[in-house]
């Protein structure tokens, strides 16, 4: 499975920068990164952003990004890939 992971308001607890990390969302998408599962984790706030608080909180995603201004695709909605709010796949 590949997923898409933001930081700010899904793996913290906040929805701006500087947010305390919310630990049972952070060891969920660990345990998927462990699980073989292609995990790329990014915010608005920037790729620095990102690679700093994957390693403060021990994640290894394949890729660490800025948030795309924009997707492109021929799909509204990318195919058939559904967007998830945290609590649907965090269960919180």
């Amino acid at each position: 499975m590949r997923i898409f992971c933001d930081v700010d308001g899904t793996l913290t607890d906040k929805k701006s920068r500087g947010g305390n990390p919310l630990k049972k969302n952070v060891d969920k998408l660990r345990k998927l990164i462990q699980e073989g599962h292609e995990v790329i984790i990014w915010s608005k706030t920037g790729q620095a952003y990102v690679e700093k608080f994957c390693k403060d909180n021990e994640l290894k995603p394949k890729y660490c990004l800025s948030k795309p201004d924009y997707f492109i695709d021929d799909h509204p909605r990318m195919g058939k890939t559904p967007i998830l709010k945290p609590e649907e796949i965090f269960k919180l």
